[in-house]
């Protein structure tokens, strides 16, 4: 008699967890659950494969973007629908509700754990320090750096003049979800080739982030990001 652990089904569960991905797309783990299947002739159906690759980026993706600590509960379950509807599997659209509340309250019960002040909190209260300074200062700002250069100006509040821009991007914030360090973007508004007043906003932002407390590494160059050292833990929006 075959286990529930050692039917093809859960063969390839097994499979997947030894890749190393984090932010795939389920097109991409489904076809190399297919090959897999086939190099291995385990007897399972397209839709299988489809489905099985569903739940494990729902699941991924979820743990994502709750370590990061940014979306709310709708907001993910929305953003994982979005994700399965355009990859058209099979997969019922109720689990990726219960997975997400799984998860969550998981994550809240590990807060719980944490102490009163995280490094995150001091982050934000660095940020909080900046932009009343006048520096606008933004979290997981845009999805590249490319695109935050362009937009942050747009974060300025109308009618006031601020001195510049420090930020990072949601690529910097997986990287430092997953134990990187998290690297700041920083500039002017006035002159992209100002060097002197980009070295300028990159010394009054470490010095935020001294006076709280957090570990940061910078050369003293514009033409380098800030670097930060911190044990990535951001509570979840209320």
């Amino acid at each position: 008699m075959t286990s529930d652990t050692d039917t093809p089904q859960a063969r390839l569960r097994a499979y997947a967890a030894t890749l190393e991905w984090h932010y795939e797309p389920i097109e991409d783990l489904a076809d190399d659950l297919r090959e897999h299947a086939k190099g291995q002739g385990l007897q399972v159906t397209g839709e299988e494969i489809g489905t099985i690759a569903a739940e494990i980026i729902v699941e991924t993706q979820a743990n994502n973007l709750l370590r990061a600590g940014y979306a709310d509960e709708g907001e993910i379950v929305e953003e994982l629908t979005e994700l399965v509807e355009g990859a058209e599997v099979e997969y019922d659209p109720d689990a990726i509700e219960r997975t997400v509340e799984r998860l969550w309250a998981a994550r809240l019960e590990e807060q719980r754990g944490w102490p009163e002040v995280t490094d995150n909190d001091r982050l934000e209260r660095a940020f909080i320090r900046l932009w009343r300074s006048g520096i606008v200062a933004e979290e997981n700002f845009t999805c590249c750096q490319t695109c935050g250069v362009s937009e942050i100006g747009g974060e300025v509040p109308e009618g006031t003049a601020m001195d510049g821009y420090a930020f990072f991007h949601q690529q910097d914030t997986e990287s430092a979800v997953d134990g990187g360090p998290l690297l700041l973007a920083y500039g002017t508004f006035t002159d992209e080739t100002d060097p002197a007043g980009a070295t300028e906003i990159g010394e009054r932002v470490v010095a935020a982030l001294d006076a709280e407390g957090l570990r940061t590494e910078w050369d003293g160059s514009h033409k380098k990001r800030i670097e930060v050292t911190l044990n990535w833990r951001r509570r979840l929006p209320a």
